[in-house]
Order: structure tokens, then C-alpha cells, then sequence
């Protein structure tokens, strides 16, 4: 069932909502998987963006330059 609210916005009361998100579809039950081939991040932060991104497959590059530097 979808959520839904109603929020006005003015000089009421301030009021707290929270709205839980969950996926509409299971892609993976129909043979579909996420992935991302081009990560710059740490390593020790990995897992936690695979989870975020519901990622499946994920290729870190750990060295890269910055464009900053010369």
C-alpha cells in the first residue's frame, strides 16, 4: 500500500513524520542485478555503500588522482 500524507506548510505547529521506504519490486527474483564498475571510495567504506545502493557487484578503485594535485 503506498503512503501517503498530507503536509502544510506555514506558520502552524511543527509536527515529525517519518515515512519507511521499501522497494516496490524484487529485481533480483527476476534475474536482474545491481552493480557499479567504477567505485572511488575506500576500501572500508565499501560495504557500506553496497548496501546503501542495494549494489550486488561492486569494482573499487582504490588509487586515483586527484585533479587538484599537479
Amino acid at each position: 500500500m503506498p503512503e501517503r500524507a498530507e503536509i502544510t506548510i506555514g506558520d502552524s505547529d511543527t509536527t515529525e513524520r517519518t515515512i519507511h521506504l521499501r522497494p516496490w519490486i524484487n529485481m533480483a527474483d527476476r534475474g536482474w542485478f545491481s552493480g557499479d564498475m567504477h567505485v572511488h571510495r575506500p576500501l572500508a567504506d565499501l560495504a557500506v555503500v553496497m548496501e546503501a545502493e542495494d549494489l550486488v557487484v561492486s569494482i573499487p578503485i582504490t588509487q586515483w588522482r586527484n585533479a587538484l594535485q599537479p
